[in-house]
């Protein structure tokens, strides 16, 4: 079972790390193409800015399942510090459990946004482009919470509690 999650984990990293790298890219070309035009020929792109504004907030979205299979995110350390092993590991399987039900929580409502966004037809000032289109980071964002909250929480139960790889996944994925 461990190997099917490390190569969950392998997948899921690939499709993170591809989304991050075209996100960083498009923002690039885009400001250095907007800062040529406006600095060189004193023109510039009126949709620019607004695509570089929605392109970070879906790089937010995905990162955070990012952090999670990273280990980034807030941890209290003096929790781990202070209660035995056994306790530590019951407390973060019920984190990863509440961390679980918030990102269920925000993929069916911002699945309803989305819908309800989608629905009026709402579209973006700048670049026109349907708001649903843009909002949908919300529902996918929060899956690949669920999923990284989910992969960490299966792997507190499969490790052996004594291990070090136990206490190395505590809070992080598997690599």
């Amino acid at each position: 079972m461990l190997a099917k999650l490390d190569r969950f984990d392998r997948v899921l990293t690939r499709f993170e790390t591809a989304v991050m790298v075209v996100s960083m890219a498009t923002i690039t070309l885009v400001i250095a193409a907007q800062v040529c035009l406006r600095y060189i020929f004193n023109d510039s792109l009126p949709w620019a800015e607004e695509l570089v504004r929605y392109v970070v907030v879906w790089m937010s979205f995905i990162g955070a399942g990012m952090g999670v299979a990273k280990g980034a995110h807030v941890a209290m350390g003096l929790l781990s510090n202070l209660l035995p092993q056994a306790l530590v590991v019951w407390s973060v399987r019920l984190a990863h459990l509440a961390g679980m039900l918030f990102a269920a929580l925000l993929m069916i409502y911002g699945t309803e946004h989305v819908l309800n966004v989608t629905a009026f037809g709402q579209v973006s000032s700048a670049m026109r482009a349907p708001m649903g289109l843009i909002y949908a980071c919300l529902p996918l964002g929060a899956a690949l919470f669920f999923l990284r909250l989910a992969e960490n929480f299966l792997r507190s139960w499969l490790t052996p509690l004594g291990s070090k790889r136990a206490s190395d996944m505590l809070w992080t994925g598997g690599t």
